[in-house]
């Protein structure tokens, strides 16, 4: 069974491939959107979907307790927190520079803690 995912997982990964590096090299090929509505719309629902994700998760923790569940709420939550105030917030002009970089600082932030959660213990918190 796993030889049949092989080929489709390399032609996947060509394919994916070849895509950036066209993106990344023909400057004619844009696949940035412009619409206004399609980027509230965008971060609306990454937004949304991360917070319901954070709150299955929160379940999750109450039921298990485990450390590994907790990283993951964390990084979740502050995911949902960083979308949320990029969407909320109006635009930036680059006055401010504290408001540009906290959005950033905070996504990489829950990119690290959600990379993190597989090597934590699932040792449970409370005894």
């Amino acid at each position: 069974m796993t030889r049949g995912i092989r080929p489709i997982l390399l032609l996947t990964v060509a394919v994916a491939g070849g895509a950036t590096v066209l993106v990344a090299t023909l400057p004619s090929l844009s696949l940035a959107y412009r619409a206004e509505e399609v980027h509230v719309a965008l971060e609306t629902s990454a937004t949304l979907v991360t917070a319901l994700a954070a709150f299955l998760l929160l379940g999750r923790l109450r039921e298990t307790g485990s450390r590994a569940e907790l990283v993951l709420f964390i990084g979740l939550l502050l995911l949902t927190l960083s979308n949320l105030a990029r969407a909320v917030a109006p635009n930036f002009t680059g006055d401010n520079h504290v408001a540009v970089w906290v959005p950033l600082v905070t996504r990489v932030i829950a990119a690290g803690t959600l990379a993190a959660a597989p090597f934590v213990s699932t040792s449970r918190i409370r005894g």
